[in-house]
């Protein structure tokens, strides 16, 4: 892989791409055999899926799959760019009848899309002034003699810290260098014979086995520690992007999905993926740490090394300036006004119907706009962010990954896969619910994200299991936030994540350069480990934050057409008392031996007749409440209607 910057950038989410070294015998010297298998796979599947047709009730869906299946081969063996194969959706899907050019290309660009770009601007202005490395190397200057535990420590809060804020492959193409420098300084003290206690005149002394064998074992120390310190770079960078909701792609495309996405914003997303972000990043420095710290005392890794590596920073950037003070302001009013947007500020903007017209996007855009008219000190007669800087570094690939995986959960919705499956897959864990359903979900999604990209696995994952919690009638929370978590925790395979791919390429400029089985080792506990620590945590988090513990939200019911009806059946629904409950339509059910076309199913699997309802419980249009109204946007709560007083309930019966 390539080492320089630019071309790392690429080469982090598209490796088989930048392989500069590997023969290309195909297509006329561009792609590998891989990407020439991928090429045939994905068209196979395609031509497969539309001939075999397995799924008969919903003939759009068996193209749909046909178009997933063939986008992910090509994600997965980078047939073309995976930006580039992000466009296959809004080309096939209305070739194939599935839906509109309109509708498929209104999923590229959408307040997520805005949100990102808000976030992403304030981001290349840190890097550009370097405040992040400057704070890293101050707090391991504040110690005297570094042990490598603290170093670790130090290097993985760090990138952990500014992942959240800052694109994870910018955080490791920041810090990476940096280690990469402090090892290949400490490796060649210790080959001068500096750990053995040995000056250079003592040592021709000296037996020289003996100061061999001493130089080779502090060497192959120093290499155990460079490993590490890679390896806690990009795994910290990978679960500081869990805590916010710009930290990460498939974060990005759950904010994204119209069935939850007024529920989840950026200050409740930050409540619930930071204890989740934190407990993931300790795991990876614990089983870091016994696998390449554990009993590692270095008497040459000194406060004068990291002191090298400040000055030379100094020299490159200059003392603390008012670009950086400003950067670093314009920052913490951005947390800030993301913190308390849904409560500040976007109350006091409302169209005359009441409706909300503030969102995270406008004030993410707030303080990178301000970056583009304030004067530089360092640069004068520029701004402290310039296009030039936005230009080279601003990722608008990544804008058309987030809305290729939109355009494939529409897809989803539009051709009937997404109930198809989710049936599926409802049927196959109906026995399951809360913990074990977790960790299902959350086993299925680590495994998955593993080869596919984070984008692709969130879009498939995603809304099979927003399918299924209609199916299940359950509150899609459930499902969607470990669903999301999980597609996370791309620990095992160097190219599991960007950051993974970072550090292998650099790790290049070291003596012994990481492998994948460095990865594979390490990574595979730091999942089993993480899995039900974040099915746990992550239930009393749901609940906490997102009320993900109670019934099938009635307003989400509403707006998911004729498939879910409210009914006005009172009951204990999953622990909660309910005066009305959601109900699945079913096209066809069978009840004691008949076919019954107007029934739909509960929660507790009971059949209802939707023949002894009314037709229409609600106004059209009317907002129906939730079990458990959620009106932590200070918005009214709503009302429900009475029903028609001469339609009594049936009493369920299966």
């Amino acid at each position: 892989l390539p080492t320089e910057d630019k071309e790392l950038r690429h080469a982090a989410t598209m490796p088989i791409t930048f392989d500069i070294e590997n023969s290309r015998p195909c297509c006329c010297g561009m792609w590998k055999v891989q990407q020439f298998f991928g090429f045939a796979a994905g068209i196979a599947a395609l031509v497969g899926m539309s001939l075999v047709r397995p799924m008969a009730e919903f003939p759009s869906a068996n193209d749909m799959l046909g178009i997933t299946i063939l986008c992910g081969i090509f994600w997965v063996f980078e047939v073309g760019p995976i930006y580039i194969t992000a466009l296959l959706p809004v080309v096939l899907m209305p070739i194939m009848n599935i839906t509109s050019s309109e509708i498929a290309a209104a999923s590229y660009w959408n307040m997520i899309q805005m949100l990102v770009i808000g976030t992403y601007l304030v981001d290349i202005a840190l890097e550009e002034v370097g405040l992040p490395k400057r704070f890293a190397l101050k707090a391991l200057l504040s110690s005297g003699r570094l042990q490598p535990w603290y170093l670790l420590l130090v290097i993985m809060a760090s990138c952990w810290v500014m992942s959240m804020f800052i694109n994870t492959i910018a955080v490791t193409l920041m810090i990476t260098p940096f280690v990469i420098g402090l090892m290949n300084s400490l490796e060649e003290r210790s080959r001068d014979g500096e750990a053995t206690g040995y000056t250079q005149e003592e040592s021709s002394s000296a037996d020289d086995s003996e100061a061999q064998a001493s130089v080779e074992s502090n060497v192959t120390k120093v290499q155990s520690i460079a490993n590490g310190l890679l390896l806690g770079v990009a795994f910290s960078a990978t679960a500081g992007g869990m805590a916010t909701l710009t930290g990460s792609l498939p974060n990005r495309i759950l904010a994204g999905d119209d069935f939850v996405s007024f529920r989840v914003t950026w200050i409740r997303w930050f409540c619930y993926g930071f204890p989740l972000s934190l407990a993931t990043c300790l795991i990876a420095y614990g089983i870091i740490f016994l696998r390449y710290m554990r009993g590692v005392h270095m008497s040459e890794l000194k406060k004068q090394l990291v002191q090298d590596e400040y000055e030379e920073f100094m020299k490159e950037n200059g003392p603390f300036s008012r670009d950086e003070l400003l950067v670093g302001i314009a920052q913490v009013v951005q947390i800030t006004l993301l913190i308390v947007n849904p409560w500040l500020f976007s109350p006091l903007v409302e169209s005359d119907h009441g409706a909300r017209l503030l969102s995270d996007a406008t004030v993410a855009a707030v303080p990178a706009l301000t970056l583009f008219v304030m004067p530089s000190v360092s640069r004068p007669g520029q701004s402290v962010l310039t296009w030039t800087a936005v230009h080279e570094k601003l990722d608008f690939g990544m804008l058309l990954l987030i809305g290729g995986g939109f355009a494939i959960g529409r897809g989803f919705t539009d051709s009937g896969l997404e109930d198809a499956m989710g049936h599926w897959f409802a049927r196959s864990t109906t026995l399951l619910g809360g913990f074990p359903l977790a960790v299902v979900v959350l086993v299925m999604g680590s495994l998955a994200t593993q080869f596919l990209s984070s984008a692709a696995c969130a879009t498939t994952l995603l809304s099979v299991l927003k399918s299924a919690s209609l199916n299940a009638v359950v509150n899609p929370l459930q499902m969607l936030l470990p669903g999301t978590i999980a597609c996370s925790l791309a620990f095992m395979l160097p190219t599991a994540a960007p950051g993974n791919v970072v550090v292998l390429a650099r790790s290049q400029e070291l003596s012994q350069s990481l492998e994948a089985r460095d990865f594979l080792l390490t990574g595979f506990p730091i999942n089993l480990i993480s899995i039900p620590v974040v099915a746990v945590m992550g239930k009393f988090l749901g609940a906490a934050v997102f009320d993900s513990d109670t019934p099938f939200p009635l307003s989400t019911c509403a707006e998911s057409g004729v498939s879910c009806q409210v009914l006005p059946i009172p009951g204990m629904v999953q622990g909660h008392y309910v005066d009305m409950q959601a109900c699945h339509v079913l096209d066809v059910a069978d009840v004691n031996g008949e076919k019954c076309t107007t029934c739909c199913q509960l929660w507790n699997r009971t059949i209802v007749d939707l023949g002894g309802f009314p037709q229409k419980p609600y106004a059209a249009g009317e907002v129906q409440p939730d079990p458990m109204p959620d009106n932590s946007s200070g918005g009214p709560e709503p009302e429900p209607m009475e029903p028609e007083p001469e339609a009594e309930p049936p009493t369920p019966g299966a």
